[in-house]
């Protein structure tokens, strides 16, 4: 429908009736541009949608598949192996050693601090009821004791902590100074 291109009519309510069918014209054209691509995006994923292909014929794609992967195993070299860098290897020896050294350190810090719960287990007071102390009675007890057993154990725990920290530190930073 070709239109001309007429001059704005003076009228208010006429332009407002050439724009509301300028509207709709462009509206309209707007929406066979939608439709137009839609059907072809439709098509286009027909074409590529490799499973449908696949399902259609199995066995001629599964023949390709087996020649495809035959002719790549043949162009680069199926088997064999590829030169091994020995100082790569020996920064992987290095730095798995180190790995297995902290790994025993915190295995054996499971242990301590298993013996270490059992000690306390053992040495804590019988579960005291909590209408039967209050603060002040606690702040009584470690007056006369000096110390408290929670405090005793809190100084042994983290002393030894500190030397296993002050430990994993140390081979950390050795194996910075030997990289570098």
């Amino acid at each position: 429908m070709p239109h001309e291109i007429q001059s704005p009519p003076n009228d208010p309510e006429a332009a407002r009736a050439e724009i509301e069918r300028t509207r709709d014209r462009m509206s309209h054209t707007i929406d066979e541009i939608e439709d137009v691509l839609l059907r072809k995006r439709q098509r286009l994923r027909e074409r590529l949608d490799i499973g449908a292909k696949i399902r259609e014929r199995p066995l001629q794609a599964a023949g390709a598949a087996l020649v495809v992967g035959l002719v790549l195993g043949l162009l680069t070299g199926g088997g064999e192996e590829e030169p091994r860098d020995p100082k790569a290897e020996a920064r992987a020896a290095l730095w798995e050693s180190r790995a297995r050294r902290l790994l025993a350190i915190a295995r054996s810090q499971e242990d301590e601090l298993e013996e270490l719960e059992t000690a306390a287990d053992l040495a804590a007071p019988p579960p005291i009821e909590e209408d039967e102390w209050d603060d002040d009675d606690w702040e009584a007890e470690e007056h006369r004791n000096g110390r408290s057993r929670f405090s005793a154990f809190r100084d042994v725990v983290s002393g030894r902590l500190g030397e296993y920290v002050v430990g994993a530190a140390d081979i950390i930073a050795d194996g910075w100074r030997r990289r570098f």
